[in-house]
């Protein structure tokens, strides 16, 4: 992962298309709480994680801590356990 030494946007509406798209992609990390809300989680995980990303379910639409349960729910169940501890 690469990490630059920026500033990062205050709101969704200023994230560059080439930022979001780096951290879409996982290539970059956000620097702004802003910049992780506007992560497509299904995108990122398609580019890091495309075996999980096959089997998640994840509404772009829900809160963001929704949106990472989603994401852990589907790495373990992805793992082989379909017993999720939360």
């Amino acid at each position: 992962m690469v990490t630059a030494n920026r500033t990062g946007a205050s709101r969704v509406a200023d994230i560059p298309a080439d930022i979001l798209q780096a951290l879409n992609a996982g290539k970059i990390e956000a620097v702004t709480l802003v910049e992780n809300l506007a992560t497509d989680f299904n995108v990122l995980l398609s580019h890091t994680l495309p075996n999980v990303a096959a089997v998640a379910s994840i509404n772009p639409k829900t809160g963001v801590t929704k949106r990472m349960m989603a994401v852990a729910i589907a790495i373990v169940r992805y793992s082989g356990n379909n017993k999720v501890p939360f």
